[in-house]
């Protein structure tokens, strides 16, 4: 599957063009380079958008990320892999978070990978091989050579098939909505989640869930996070659990759970 020859926008006119083809589209595949040197939000050093046929890898070192700004915030739906910190950066950058996401890690998950990464999936999937010559790049450094770029496109170059054909095996598994669902949760809270009621659950009560999991076939953090469960423990509302199908899966294990302790 050969991937569309990557554009470099490093100038505001560069940034119109690019707006005029994305700002319509409804799926667009995006993601991020960046640097973490401390606890604040990480410094970007690439942005990489995609949609049905171009690839562009955005320089925010020469032009303002919220000149972007109509493409997240606009009609279509983001698409990305493992997508919590590219939500951190664009929402300190834009003031919000995407209109919409789906992540393919999310996804994933609900068809039995555990935690995959994005060149698993797409070998798995696709038949399509990443390179890792240029993965530990300091992207902060100008210029980029042809490898480093043409790196930073390819996480962005097959993400609209990857999605493509995850949803339809999430459709045809009727686990759809709960991929939706996740990645929604992941849009709107993902950043600046709240924690666990006073920062404390039981650790026998997060092995059960990690059993339960197991014999699910999906990862325990998919039926309910720590802080969930906090919150469960502590007498808070149950619709934490996201539209109730988590509450559905993990009842059994948390009222086990509740009667071993009385």
């Amino acid at each position: 599957m050969d991937a569309p020859q990557p554009l470099w926008v490093d100038t505001a006119p560069e940034v119109t063009e690019l707006l005029a083809v994305l700002r319509d589209q409804p799926l667009y595949g995006f993601d991020t380079e960046f640097i973490r040197q401390s606890a604040d939000v990480p410094q970007v050093a690439l942005v990489q958008l995609s949609w049905a046929g171009g690839v562009a890898v955005v320089d925010p070192l020469a032009v303002d990320l919220e000149r972007l700004a109509p493409v997240f915030h606009g009609p279509g739906t983001a698409c990305g892999h493992a997508l919590a910190q590219d939500l951190e950066i664009i929402t300190h950058h834009l003031g919000a978070p995407p209109t919409a996401v789906f992540d393919t890690q999310v996804a994933a998950a609900f068809l039995g990978y555990r935690q995959a990464g994005l060149s698993r999936l797409l070998l798995d999937l696709l038949e399509v091989t990443l390179s890792k010559q240029a993965r530990r790049s300091d992207w902060l450094r100008r210029p980029l050579s042809p490898a480093q770029r043409a790196y930073a496109a390819a996480d962005v170059a097959h993400l609209l098939p990857l999605v493509t054909t995850l949803t339809a095996r999430l459709r045809a598994a009727d686990r759809l909505a709960w991929a939706q669902e996740d990645s929604e949760r992941l849009r709107t809270e993902g950043i600046s989640r709240p924690g666990p009621v006073d920062g404390w659950i039981p650790d026998e009560l997060a092995e059960a869930v990690r059993t339960r999991a197991d014999e699910l076939a999906l990862p325990a953090p998919l039926l309910a996070t720590r802080a969930d469960l906090a919150w469960w423990v502590k007498g808070e509302p149950p619709d934490r659990l996201v539209n109730g199908w988590r509450r559905a899966m993990l009842q059994d294990v948390l009222m086990a759970w509740e009667a071993q302790q009385a």
